[in-house]
């Protein structure tokens, strides 16, 4: 009933469970994809659904649209899909349109940011980074700002009239 088709070790790890239509076109069979940390596989088995076949004018045969239903998730984010993929990924044509939903992990997507402070001769002044709960510390920074040392140099304006720059 179920035959392997390829298996295949991953460099990460994720999880992954879904059925879908292969790609060719003639084939009457669903690939049902399992994945695990580092190991997925895919196997042949019953046809549950068809592609879905779409006449676009002006082409003489119809264009089949692969059919995909399942999840997985890997360290970045939790992907669903629905429907039909890829679609047209059009909004004006929602029924035709790519079935999937991407959730990004929040705790994946947070930067931490640090701010370095040099003095003109590039030798290390402060720093000011970010509170542990991920905040970003203003009052620090703009301390560091005031009491670095600075370069100052004078120029002429674009109207002529000399300005400081620091």
């Amino acid at each position: 009933m179920f035959k392997i088709k390829e298996s295949h070790t991953n460099k990460n790890w994720y999880f992954a469970f879904q059925i879908m239509n292969p790609h060719a076109c003639d084939e009457d069979y669903c690939l049902y994809h399992i994945a695990a940390f580092t190991k997925s596989w895919w196997f042949i088995g019953p046809e549950i659904f068809k592609p879905k076949m779409v006449h676009k004018p002006g082409w003489k045969y119809p264009t089949k649209i692969q059919r995909d239903y399942g999840f997985s998730v890997d360290r970045e984010a939790l992907h669903i899909r629905y429907g039909i993929q890829p679609g047209e990924w059009s909004s004006k044509d929602p029924k035709n349109s790519d079935h999937s939903k991407c959730y990004f992990i929040p705790w994946n997507s947070k930067r931490r940011v640090s701010y370095k402070f040099f003095t003109p001769e590039g030798k290390f002044w402060m720093a000011a980074n970010n509170k542990p709960n991920g905040a970003i510390n203003f009052d620090l920074i703009q301390a560091a700002e005031k009491s670095v040392p600075k370069i100052k140099f004078s120029f002429n304006d674009y109207d002529g009239r000399p300005i400081i720059a620091t």
